[in-house]
């Protein structure tokens, strides 16, 4: 991953669609590896499968804090795990940004990942996702962070993806 995430700016990634979850598993393990802590926010995994998964990979889940949108559509009484928010739904943007905007706020982390910009796409309507991502961009880059948004290679040729690289510092698709 070295040369393709930039040292605080913000990269989009377009993964195979086929190879989605060992890439994304690249990224977080080049990110625990090289940073001091990262906010990781989560679509489309369960916490618990996420975990094990990160477990599994020998990934370091004691840098991250994970902020989970899909483990309370499936059980809204879920107790959170020590390192995991929960938001109530992918499409609630306004909750989702509050949390993110809360956790970043702590200058805790120094590395963010967004998974993914394809699964907010799914949730939410593009005009809501284009706001989200703006505001979402503007709080990484005033904090002097390195960001990483993840889509899959069938969102990559939408007008809002395209949208979306102008706030990026950099757009990259891997294989």
């Amino acid at each position: 991953m070295e040369g393709i995430v930039k040292d605080k700016a913000l990269t989009v990634l377009i993964l195979p669609n086929d190879r989605f979850s060992v890439r994304l598993l690249d990224i977080t393990k080049y990110l625990t590896e090289n940073y001091q802590a990262l906010c990781y926010v989560n679509l489309n995994k369960l916490h618990q499968t996420l975990s094990r998964n990160l477990e599994k990979n020998k990934i370091n889940q004691n840098k991250i804090l994970f902020i989970d949108g899909i483990s309370k559509t499936i059980n809204k009484d879920i107790k959170e795990p020590r390192n995991c928010l929960c938001v109530t739904s992918p499409s609630s943007l306004s909750e989702l940004g509050i949390v993110i905007g809360k956790a970043l706020k702590t200058k805790k982390f120094d590395a963010f990942v967004f998974n993914s910009l394809s699964t907010l796409l799914v949730y939410n309507p593009p005009t809501q996702v284009r706001q989200f991502v703006h505001k979402l961009a503007s709080m990484l880059s005033e904090g002097g962070m390195t960001g990483v948004f993840t889509l899959v290679e069938g969102d990559k040729n939408t007008r809002l993806i395209k949208e979306i690289g102008l706030y990026a510092d950099k757009v990259t698709e891997l294989k």
